[in-house]
């Protein structure tokens, strides 16, 4: 079976950006590279960021900004998160004004390339939900939010919403956030959770996450870490860890144990 490319470069998506992101344009059939201007606000009591918001409680949260950014789409948007990218340099010199040199605490990827747009688990959902193949929905919901985000700590040298480890640990800070009382929800939750742990286990510096996904075991701090290191899990990997992670970490497993 051939596989056939997403079309990205459509009349709708087009008229789409000459309506809401006139500086936007495509360049190709899957690049776009422009201006993105927003006007957006963070609605704390909802922990939304709205787009174009028409009552605003606090003008504190209220931005509106201009980047250069180019957009890469991928062929299969059931597989690959678009790759974005700031073409200027105001998210690197904003770090460097508030003294950080890794790239990675500015939500960007090791190289200093393409931006982290979001957690793998909301990834898997966004393809479960239908939504990884709108683009309307990838400017307004990932785009637009990542970008607000930055204006907002540039401004006030903080985050608007709370961070992410890096790494696969952020999985399950993700886990231990959206779970709540609706049981439907959590075996969501838990299935997005497995899967994002599979999918890092393809590549080969994640290979050992596989086991985590098979545990019948509770792993304490005494025992041998996860990754087969042969070291206690305490002096190995949950350094790494968050106190968010380690619970959620916690919280998995026994989620995971339970389902078994």
């Amino acid at each position: 079976m051939v596989n056939v490319k997403h079309k990205w470069n459509t009349v709708q998506n087009n008229t789409f950006l000459l309506s809401n992101y006139p500086g936007l344009s495509f360049t190709t059939a899957n690049e776009i590279v422009g201006e993105l201007k927003f006007r957006a606000f963070y609605d704390k009591k909802k922990c939304l960021i709205l787009i174009n918001p028409t009552a605003i409680s606090d003008n504190h949260y209220l931005i509106e900004d201009t980047y250069n950014i180019k957009i890469k789409l991928p062929d299969d948007p059931e597989k690959f998160l678009p790759l974005v990218y700031e073409t200027g340099t105001r998210i690197v010199e904003s770090g460097k004004k508030y003294n950080i040199t890794d790239f990675r605490d500015l939500h960007i990827y090791k190289d200093g390339s393409s931006v982290c747009l979001c957690p793998q688990p909301q990834f898997i959902e966004r393809i479960l939900n239908g939504k990884s193949k709108s683009f309307p929905l990838l400017i307004d919901e990932l785009v637009v939010p990542f970008f607000y985000q930055q204006s907002y700590f540039e401004r006030y040298g903080e985050w608007p919403i709370k961070n992410f480890s890096h790494g696969y640990p952020a999985i399950f800070e993700y886990y231990l956030r959206k779970k709540n009382n609706d049981e439907n929800n959590n075996r969501l939750q838990l299935r997005l959770c497995i899967a994002s742990l599979k999918m890092l286990a393809q590549t080969e510096p994640n290979k050992y996450l596989e086991t985590l996904v098979e545990s019948r075991k509770a792993i304490k701090s005494t025992s041998k870490c996860f990754c087969g290191s042969g070291r206690k899990y305490k002096k190995c990997h949950r350094r790494s860890f968050s106190e968010e992670a380690k619970q959620g970490f916690i919280s998995f497993l026994a989620d995971l144990r339970n389902k078994q």
